[in-house]
């Protein structure tokens, strides 16, 4: 196969992984500021709305998946990074909810970079991870994503990668590492559906995860949380030494203490290659 065609393949692969995602359509719900947090409106796969409504009126209200905030099947671009995350679901916090009115109630030119961003994420149209640390008057777009966010990836992500050491920047890491869970929707903890169950959107995710497979040699998961059930779900996709398990579940931590000195040099090593 020559060079040319190969290219046409791959963009013609990149092409249908893009037509077939599920969440064109939610993204359509996302207008202005309003969808980060709504009461007319719900966030949800019209694929998934039976599976999830049904779920949420049989649990308690701890585990119920909240609708009226931005799903987030993934984080960043997964189709541009390197270091992938496989993580479980969103985490549902009130304080975030009070602040994503805030962001609403702010002039649109202070919170229309980081909007943006959240819109162009779910379409696979983003280039990093937090939004361009630029803004009007100082505050900048990424400020706003960290404060929503309670700064919990950017203090990870610094923490673990950014040092004399790696030699990474964060601009580095930023560019190259996105987040994907095992469920978009946004609960304070996590209850697993009845045996058997498993989401569309989680069909097409896996389906993600073997395209990232096959086409970014370079990739690597870092698989912190739900490690038996990514394990279920990936089937024989799991037998890939691309795929490294951290020893700390809760706090979705990536030191070398707690990956592992050559798991750790991997992940470094991926920051810095190229797709």
């Amino acid at each position: 196969m020559t060079r040319e065609i190969q290219e046409i393949k791959e963009i013609q692969e990149i092409k249908s992984i893009k037509e077939k995602n599920p969440w064109k359509e939610v993204v359509k719900k996302y207008v202005d500021s309003e969808f980060l947090y709504s009461e007319t409106n719900d966030f949800v796969c019209e694929s998934d709305r039976e599976i999830i409504e049904a779920f949420n009126q049989k649990v308690d209200d701890e585990y119920k998946y909240h609708l009226n905030v931005p799903a987030y099947p993934w984080y960043g671009n997964p189709l541009k990074a390197n270091v992938i995350v496989l993580s479980l679901n969103p985490g549902y916090v009130e304080r975030e909810v009070v602040i994503a009115k805030v962001i609403q109630n702010i002039e649109k030119q202070y919170s229309e970079g980081y909007t943006e961003h959240l819109r162009k994420m779910l379409t696979f149209d983003c280039d990093g991870f937090l939004p361009d640390d630029k803004g009007a008057h100082g505050m900048t777009y990424r400020d706003l994503a960290n404060l929503h966010q309670s700064w919990y990836w950017w203090d990870r992500l610094n923490k673990a990668f950014v040092n004399n050491e790696t030699g990474l920047t964060f601009e580095d890491v930023n560019s190259n590492f996105a987040v994907i869970q095992y469920i978009g929707y946004s609960s304070e903890k996590y209850s697993p559906f009845k045996s058997g169950v498993i989401l569309p959107t989680q069909e097409y995710m896996k389906e993600l995860i073997k395209y990232l497979l096959i086409h970014n040699q370079n990739v690597i998961f870092i698989v912190p949380r739900n490690v038996q059930k990514w394990n279920h779900i990936l089937g024989n996709l799991w037998d890939d030494e691309r795929f490294i398990v951290s020893k700390d579940y809760l706090g979705q931590r990536f030191t070398k203490s707690i990956l592992g000195e050559d798991a750790f040099n991997k992940v470094v090593k991926a920051f810095k290659s190229k797709i």
